[in-house]
């Protein structure tokens, strides 16, 4: 042991100087005290100094440096050389008044214990079991703690009274800071556990690391505040309560966060990141603070314990795991928020971003706004309230497993990519405001619910170029209908509910490019612009009882149908403000309103209304009929102030039961009458007349009253009733013309012409009935059944006789003196041409004025000549008829069992051939000729009959028993009516050997010699209708003997024997003869082949060995 005591009279006045050239060293203790070194300024009670790193004071067991009891000075102690402990002892520095360390303390196992502040000089280095810092210390200069599996501990400050630490870097099992921390470089901590009592800072760009394997705890009178990059580490766990900043560096925690307090993170202003690594959990609030540096959670967050509130500012902001938060997750970003796994858990979402958000949410309240450029997408797993969601200039996608309340959700900037999307999978969509401009689109599904009307006034709900809505339960409400200022409309409801949608803007047109109603029962639609046009470019089609309003009431506003509008058997109203222009069908088992309020009714040549119910067709000014079909049910149309008028020749212009007719100028025109298949007809026109001709029987009577739905705004309806209406009559004038093509012509009501109008009933094919006055004021009435004639004209005064006239094709061809009475017959059936009649009265003052001529047209019949009769078969069958002079088209209409069977036009040709059999059946044809100027008569109908083919089963008469080898097979079978073809099956030893076809013959011989076996075989007719009853099987043996099988020699010669198996023949396409393709692999000596018979088809087969 060495033990070194100055100032041994304790004066005061002596100490230890321990030079660089000594060295104190002892197998056992070093004890060295003393009060204070004669010599020197200072007070210091023990030097010890430097000798490079060569120890000056070396001992085996402890060693102790003090301060002299009693001193009234504040002497220090200054240790500048190596002090070092090699056996385990501990190291105990006390002094009076600091220590300052400049050198390395060194002991193998033992404590170090600074007992009096220390003041770190040069860069210094403390190894040890255990180190604790009993006072203060500071620096300036740095200091290296490694304590192995010891504890360190500061008890005082550090780097807080004096002078900072120049750095600081601990290595032990556990460390504890017990006071404030100031280190002007960096601080590096590797150990077990770690805890913070009070603040640990860092100046001059200084970093934190700590590396624990245990718990790092920060209480929360503690907190990190370090001028450079904070770095947590080494696979332990952590505990704040205290904050942690940094100016500018980056925050990392690797590990395990447990927030034991309220707590704040932030890297300032700088650059800096904040990255947690690892869970983070606790029941408290955080505030991070990146500045424009980005957050990054690469684990859950409040994944076990949820934190109470989390508030995120920073560049960019990324969570690629859950996220746990009770009441408010408030982020803001200037860049980016991304949700990349997991999913945000909290009451309420604030993100404000500038260029995109993207999260998975399971929150109640979401404002999400981005201030520049970028996109919002949002996954909701439950019912969510979009409070406030915006993007300058962006899309929205919002995609929630239940419902969505859209208070607030606009994309600011005209862009045709700025859509917005909001899809409610399992709830409904409350409507308050969306809106993506005037170019973006807006897409809304509420898959499992309805979409409905959020806003307390009738302001628009959507404002976009086009919107895209489909629902499971409804789309608005009859009290509250969804108000949208879009370009496009395509809506669908799927299960129940309506749909109510009304256009709200100012001068605005609507687009309607689909609508679809998917429930059976219910399910109405009803769309309605306040001040614009609505255009239906898709179709909408309901398949239930729900009725269907489409309305435009703005001045000047026009329903435009370029679609289908279709319900199975709800009631359909299509209402204009000014004009209705129809370009598609309307199709319903209900009733059919279409209402020109303003304008005309202006249907397409090839547009068809067709329903089970009654129609209505109104317009102020003119109808112009495409197709009209009531069916059994009856039929209004009303141009007030116009004509009803034939649109084109597409369909046949009216079908109804009964048809009432209404025009304050003209039903039809003398040269394109409309064309109708009505039961009885009523009209009344103007000076443009009554123009008709109907396809077979008609009655001119009493039609009505005629009842239609009108469907209203609520999608109920109401009935709207045209008053009876009886015969036919016009006033200034107008005449009336009524033809049937096909039937008979029968006069119920009174038929009547006002001034000189005349009248002209006429049965091409048929009688007329009359059963009430036909009459004109002044005209000509003629009655024409079929090709003869009757004119009658009215009195004139002070007539003495009529001289009549009728002129063809445009010469005279009969004239009459008509004496005491005002008619006349030409007696005979007039050859077809076009004919006009007048009649003058003579006086005694000579000729009074004609009549006005009264004109018509015998057309020249079509003739059948065949098919006519009975036929066995239908195949191969021809039409053909007379020529008709001028006819450019002839329409052959065949109809099978009394129903239409099919049709065709022919351009020029007298003749056609279907390419395809005629099944079995009883057929009626006829044949009407066409030209520019119209339709001509059409023929009488020719019958004619197709056989099918009878039940019984062919009975097969040979081969059977037993047979030599070596002689050719005759197979032979008694025939079936009506067969075309057989299908002869062979079996031989069981399996399937020869498959044949033959045509109409009833017997089949192989161009082989069948080899000895076991042959069961069948035949089974066939026609166009299909299989018959095939025979019982026969059986037959072949000998086995001595005669050599004729073995092909080539490929050729074994193909031209091959049999060609077919499942069956479909019409001609039959393989039994034609050419073949035959390609053999020179390898394997396979062959592939095609086989194409006579009529041109394809029969791939195949590989064959």
């Amino acid at each position: 042991h060495i033990i070194l005591r100055a100032d041994s009279d304790g004066d005061g006045r002596g100490g230890v100087r321990i030079t660089a050239e000594a060295l104190i060293q002892a197998m056992g203790s070093v004890e060295i005290s003393g009060s204070d070194f004669i010599g020197t300024d200072l007070y210091d009670s023990v030097i010890v100094e430097p000798d490079g790193n060569n120890d000056q004071i070396l001992a085996g067991g402890s060693i102790s440096i003090v301060s002299r009891e009693g001193l009234t000075n504040d002497s220090d102690i200054i240790i500048s050389g190596r002090v070092h402990s090699t056996g385990g002892g501990d190291i105990s520095v006390t002094a009076k008044g600091a220590i300052k360390l400049g050198t390395a303390l060194v002991t193998a196992g033992g404590s170090v214990e600074f007992h009096s502040p220390v003041v770190i000089t040069d860069d210094s280095t403390i190894t040890a079991g255990a180190v604790n810092f009993h006072a203060n210390l500071d620096g300036p200069r740095g200091l290296v703690v490694n304590a192995e599996t010891g504890n360190v501990a500061f008890e005082d400050t550090v780097g807080i009274d004096t002078a900072p630490l120049g750095y600081l870097a601990i290595e032990s099992a556990n460390v504890h800071f017990f006071n404030a921390t100031a280190v002007a470089g960096d601080i590096d901590i590797k150990t077990n556990t770690l805890m913070l009592d009070a603040v640990m800072s860092t100046t001059m760009d200084g970093t934190v690391s700590i590396a624990n394997t245990g718990q790092f705890t920060l209480s929360a009178d503690a907190g990190i505040n370090s001028a450079g990059a904070f770095v947590q580490q080494g696979g332990g766990s952590v505990s704040i309560a205290g904050d942690v900043t940094t100016s500018g560096g980056s925050i990392i925690f690797t590990d395990v966060v447990t927030l034991a307090g309220d707590v704040t993170v932030s890297t300032g202003a700088g650059t800096g990141n904040i990255v947690f690594k690892s869970a983070v959990d606790g029941a408290h609030m955080a505030t991070l603070n990146a500045g424009a540096g980005d957050v990054l959670f690469e684990s859950a967050v409040g994944g076990l314990t949820s934190l109470e509130g989390l508030q995120i500012a920073g560049d960019d902001i990324t969570f690629e795991n859950d996220v746990g938060v009770t009441d408010n997750l408030s982020l803001i970003a200037g860049g980016e928020i991304n949700q990349t796994s997991g999913r945000v858990n909290a009451d309420s979402l604030d993100a404000v971003a500038d260029s995109g958000i993207s999260l998975n949410t399971d929150v109640s309240s979401l404002k999400a706004i981005i201030m520049g450029t970028g996109d919002i997408y949002v996954e909701e797993a439950d019912t969510i309230t979009l409070a406030d969601v915006e993007t300058t200039n962006g899309s929205i996608t919002v995609a929630a497993g239940e419902t969505i309340t859209a208070v607030d959700v606009v994309s600011m900037t005209d862009v045709d990519t700025n859509d917005i999307l909001l899809a409610a999978d399992g709830g409904d969509i409350l409507v308050g405001f969306i809106s993506a401009g005037a170019l973006g689109d807006v897409t809304l599904t509420a898959a499992g619910g309805a979409i409905t009307d959020n806003l307390a006034d009738e302001s628009a709900n959507l404002v976009a170029a086009g919107a895209v809505l489909k629902a499971a339960a409804g789309i608005g409400a009859a009290e509250d209908d969804l108000n949208v200022d879009v370009g496009t409309l395509n809506a669908a409801n799927m299960e129940t509910g309506d749909i109510f949608i009304t256009e709200v803007a100012d001068g605005a047109d609507i687009e309607v490019t689909g609508l679809t109603q998917t429930a059976q029962v219910g399910g109405s639609a009803i769309l309605i612009a306040e001040n614009g046009t609505v255009t239906v470019s898709g179709a909408i089609s309901l398949a239930g009882t729900g009725n269907v309003l489409l309305e435009a009431r703005g001045d000047d506003s026009d329903v435009i149908l370029n679609a289908l509008v279709s319900s199975g058997t709800g009631s359909i109203s299509v209402i204009a403000a000014d004009s209705v222009y129809q370009n598609a069908d309307i199709n319903t088992a209900g009733t059919i309103d279409v209402q020109a309020t303003g304008g005309s009714a202006i249907m397409a040549d090839s547009a068809l209304s067709t329903s089970g119910g009654n129609i209505r067709y109104f317009a102020r000014t003119d109808v112009a009929v495409g197709g009209l079909n009531a069916g059994t049910g009856n039929m209004s149309i009303i141009a007030a102030d116009g004509s009803i008028l034939d649109a084109g020749n597409w369909y046949t212009d009216i079908m109804a039961s009964g048809l009432r007719m209404v025009a304050g100028t003209g039903v039809g025109e003398l040269s394109n009458p409309l064309e109708t298949a009505a039961g009885t007809v009523a009209a009344f026109a103007g000076s443009g007349g009554i123009n008709l001709i109907d396809d077979d029987d008609v009655e001119i009577g009493t039609v009505g009253p005629v009842d239609v739905n009108r469907v209203m705004m609520d999608a109920t309806s109401s009935v709207l009733t045209d008053e009876a209406s009886n015969g036919y009559a016009t006033t200034d004038g107008g005449s009336i013309v009524q033809a049937s093509v096909m039937g008979t012509l029968t006069v119920s009501e009174p038929v009547s012409a006002s001034g000189n109008g005349n009248v002209t009933l006429q049965a091409n094919f048929g009688d007329i009935l009359p059963g009430a006055d036909v009459t004109s004021d002044t005209g000509v009435v003629a009655i024409l059944p079929e090709a003869s004639a009757m004119f009658t004209w009215s009195v004139m005064n002070e007539a003495t006789m009529y001289y009549a006239t009728l002129d063809r094709n445009g010469v005279a061809f009969d004239s009459a003196w008509v004496v005491e009475k005002t008619e006349w017959s030409t007696g005979y059936a007039l050859p077809s041409g076009n004919y006009e009649f007048k009649v003058q009265a003579w006086t005694a003052d000579g000729f009074g004025p004609a009549s006005e001529p009264l004109t018509f047209a015998i057309g020249e019949r079509a003739e059948t000549l065949m098919p006519s009769g009975s036929f066995a078969t239908g195949k191969d069958m021809t039409f053909r008829w007379v020529y008709v002079e001028g006819a450019t088209w002839y329409h052959v209409m065949v109809k099978k069992d009394g129903e239409a069977y099919t049709s065709k036009w022919i351009e020029g040709a007298t003749e056609w051939s279907p390419d395809y059999v005629l099944p079995s059946g009883n057929y009626e044809w006829t044949v009407q000729p066409w030209s520019p100027q119209g339709y001509g008569l059409i023929s009488k109908p020719a019958l004619f009959s197709v056989g099918g083919m009878e039940s019984a089963a062919p009975s097969v008469t040979g081969p059977t028993g037993t047979l030599p080898d070596g002689e050719s097979v005759n197979f032979q079978w008694t025939g079936v009516s009506g067969a075309t073809w057989y299908h002869l099956n062979v079996r031989k030893d069981a399996e399937l050997y020869i498959s044949e076809w033959v045509e109409g013959a009833t017997e089949w011989t192989p161009g082989y010699v069948l080899p000895s076996g076991n042959y069961e075989w069948t035949v089974e007719p066939w026609s166009a209708e299909g299989y018959g009853t095939p025979s019982d099987p026969a059986e037959f043996v072949i000998e086995a003997g001595s005669s050599p099988q004729q073995v092909p020699s080539t490929v050729e010669e074994m193909l031209a024997k091959f049999r060609f198996i077919l499942s069956e023949p479909v019409n001609d396409d039959i393989v039994s003869a034609g050419d073949m393709d035959v390609n053999r692999e020179p390898d394997t000596g396979r062959v592939a082949f095609n086989i194409y018979p006579d009529n041109g088809g394809l029969r791939d087969l195949s590989v064959v060995e």
